[in-house]
C-alpha cells in the first residue's frame, strides 16, 4: 500500500538522526489517529526509522502504514498496541527489532520485508495473528519469535532459512504440519511444540534431521525431537535407536495414553511428557539416568510406570525436580518389587 493514497498522520513525535538530514519517529506526539499513515518527511528531514518503544501501550491505533523511506524500525516499537489489526510494511525495511510487535493481541497479518533475520519474541502473544508471509531472505528465525500465535494455523519456512530457534513457534496450538527444507540444519528446542501437530515433514536431503511416523528425530534417529501430538494413536513406541527424548517433545498430547521406550534410552529432558493428561502407563528401561524436570508433571492419569530395574536402581535414578508434580498415583513396577509414589 503506498502510504501517499491516505491522508499522513500530523503530530507525531520525532528525534532528528546524526546525520541532521533526517529523523525517527519516537513517539506519537499529540497524534490522536487510529489510522497512523507515517510520513515520508517531518519538517524537510526524511523519516528512516521508528525508534524504541515508540507507539509503546498506544491502544487506540488500529492500523499503521509505514512509508518507503523507513529502513529499520526498533524493539518493542510497538509493544502493547493491543488493538492495532494492521501493519503495512514496505520492502526498504532491512532490520526490526526484538519484541517489536509484542503483545499486539489483535494483529490478523504480517507480511514481512526483506529481513535477513525475524528476531527475538518478534510476534510474541499475537495471538489473532492468522496469516505470516516470509520473504526469501530469512535465514534464522529467532528464539520465540511467534511464541503464542495460537492462531497462526500454516506458515511456510522458505528454503532460505538454515536456523529455527528454540521456541519459536511454541504454542501455536492451530500447527498441523510443517515442513522442514534441507537446508534448514537447526532447530532448537520445542520449536514447533504444538498439541494439534499431527505431521512434520523432513527433506530426505537435509544432513540433521529426518522423520518418522509424522514425528521429528535427528538424523541418525538418536534423538527423538518433536512427537506429533495431534496424531490420535494412544500407544507410541519409540524406536530402538533412540537414546534421548528432547525437552517439550512430547509436550500436551492429549491422545496418549502409553509410552514405551527402548532399552536403549538414556535421558528423558525437561517437561518431556508435561501435560499429556490422558498418559496411564510408561515403559523405559534401566539405561536411564536421568529423567528431568517437570518431565510428566500435570499427567494426571499416570498410573503405572513399568522400570526394568531393580527398586535400588529407580531410588537412585537422577530425577530433577518436580518430575512428577501433579500426575495421578502410579506405581512403580520393577523387578524385583513396586514402589508406591509419594
Amino acid at each position: 500500500m503506498n502510504c501517499n493514497q491516505r491522508k499522513v498522520s500530523s503530530g507525531l513525535q520525532y528525534t532528528v538522526c546524526a546525520d541532521g538530514k533526517s529523523c525517527e519517529i519516537s513517539g506519537i506526539g499529540t497524534c490522536t489517529d487510529e489510522d497512523i499513515v507515517i510520513p515520508r518527511e517531518m519538517d524537510g528531514l526524511t523519516v528512516t526509522g521508528i525508534a524504541k518503544k515508540a507507539f509503546y501501550s498506544q491502544r487506540h491505533i488500529i492500523s499503521v502504514t509505514v512509508p518507503e523511506t523507513v529502513t529499520r524500525i526498533d524493539s518493542f516499537a510497538f509493544q502493547l498496541c493491543m488493538g492495532m489489526k494492521r501493519i503495512y510494511l514496505p520492502k526498504s525495511v532491512t532490520q526490526i527489532g526484538v519484541y517489536a510487535f509484542l503483545l499486539c493481541k489483535e494483529l490478523e497479518r504480517a507480511e514481512l520485508p526483506p529481513l535477513a533475520v525475524l528476531e527475538r519474541g518478534l510476534f510474541f502473544g499475537c495471538y489473532a495473528l492468522a496469516e505470516a508471509v516470509f520473504p526469501e531472505t530469512v535465514t534464522k528465525i529467532c528464539m520465540g519469535a511467534f511464541f503464542g500465535c495460537k492462531n497462526l494455523a500454516q506458515i511456510e519456512i522458505p528454503p532460505s532459512v538454515a536456523v529455527v530457534e528454540p521456541l519459536a513457534f511454541h504454542l501455536c496450538h492451530r500447527f498441523r504440519s510443517v515442513t522442514v527444507a534441507s537446508t534448514l540444519t537447526s532447530i532448537g528446542i520445542g520449536a514447533f511444540s504444538s498439541e494439534n501437530m499431527e505431521q512434520i515433514r523432513v527433506s530426505e536431503k537435509n544432513p540433521a534431521y529426518t522423520s518418522l511416523d509424522g514425528s521429528l528425530y535427528s538424523k541418525d534417529m538418536s534423538s527423538l525431537l518433536q512427537y506429533a501430538c495431534g496424531q490420535p494413536k494412544n500407544v507410541f513406541v519409540l524406536p530402538e535407536q533412540v537414546r534421548s527424548i528432547a525437552p517439550l517433545s512430547c509436550k500436551s498430547s492429549k491422545s496418549l495414553t502409553r509410552v514405551v521406550m527402548p532399552d536403549s534410552l538414556t535421558q528423558i529432558g525437561d517437561a518431556a511428557f508435561r501435560d499429556c493428561t490422558q498418559l496411564q502407563s510408561v515403559c523405559l528401561g534401566a539405561s536411564v539416568t536421568q529423567i528431568g524436570d517437570r518431565a510428566f508433571a500435570d499427567c494426571e492419569s499416570l498410573t503405572e510406570i513399568r522400570y526394568n530395574g531393580t527398586m535400588s536402581q529407580w531410588q537412585n535414578l537422577a530425577k530433577g525436580s518436580d518430575w512428577d508434580c501433579d500426575t495421578g498415583n502410579y506405581t512403580v513396577i520393577c523387578t524385583d518389587g513396586t514402589i508406591s509414589k509419594k
